[in-house]
This record gives C-alpha cells, structure tokens and sequence, in this order.
C-alpha cells in the first residue's frame, strides 16, 4: 500500500499545519482499507493534513506527530487482528511501556465486524482498550459496523 499524504497546505505554520489526522487501519479482504479511505476523504474536506496507512507501517512514536488518529480495524478469526496490524499490536502489548506513553494521543477506533460471532469486533474493542492503558484519550466514542446490519 503506498501512503498517500496531503500537503496542499502553503503555510505549515498556521492552523492548518496543526491539523493533522493520521488513518491507520488493519484489514484482511480490504474493507477496513476501503472504509479508512472514506474516513481519509472526509478529513480531507475538513481540511486536515492526512496520512492513511496500515497498522504495521507505523511505530507507536508516529502517533505523536499527529492532532488526532484514527483506526479502522476488521475483526479476523477468534477475535484477531488482521495480519497488517499484529505487529502494531504486539509493540502495543510490550510490557516496557510507560503507562502514560500515548497521553498526548487523541484517537478514536471504528471496527468492522459480523455480529453472528461470538467475537463480534473484538480487535476494535482491544485495541480501544490497550490504548486507553496507555494514556491515549478518546475524542470520538469507538464506532462498530455490523456486516448482518440491513444496511450491510
């Protein structure tokens, strides 16, 4: 996947330049690729500076370039997380992290799911969970799609 960054901005210095938005998300069939993009869209008529990418392509120190950071991730198997997050979840779950390392991070998290599953976005709500251990704040309560949803 190569990262698409916006950088219309003339001038870093200003307002702008401090609304940077970073949308990662981890995905197996490339729904939660397809749904960050829309999410990248959006922030994009906002006017956010953004850089979408997946989980595995950023370091924990990354999110702390950022205004805000996004998650989209897709539940695989019994409550996992797809393959091009394991390895952001394993730095996640290192035990020498300070318990306030991501208290600058404000995030949010949208998970994909199938509600037929016991596990039903289960890799959201983990990954909501560890981050929130970690200091990160919350600025958007976690939003989860459900595949079974009449909407679909």
């Amino acid at each position: 996947m190569e990262s698409k960054q916006n950088s219309d901005c003339s001038n870093e210095g200003t307002t702008l330049g401090r609304r940077k938005m970073l949308i990662l998300y981890g995905s197996e069939t490339g729904n939660s690729e397809e749904s960050a993009s829309d999410v990248e869209r959006m922030a994009r008529r906002l006017r956010f500076q953004t850089l979408l990418e997946e989980m595995n392509d950023v370091e924990l120190t990354d999110l702390l370039r950022y205004s805000l950071v996004v998650f989209v991730v897709s539940t695989t198997g019994q409550g996992d997380l797809p393959k091009n997050a394991r390895k952001f979840w394993k730095n996640l779950l290192r035990k020498r992290l300070p318990p306030n390392c991501l208290r600058q991070v404000k995030f949010t998290t949208f998970g994909l799911g199938d509600s037929s599953y016991y596990q039903f976005n289960w890799a959201a709500r983990k990954l909501h969970k560890r981050l929130e251990q970690l200091g990160a704040v919350e600025f958007l309560p976690r939003g989860e799609a459900d595949e079974r949803h009449e909407d679909g």
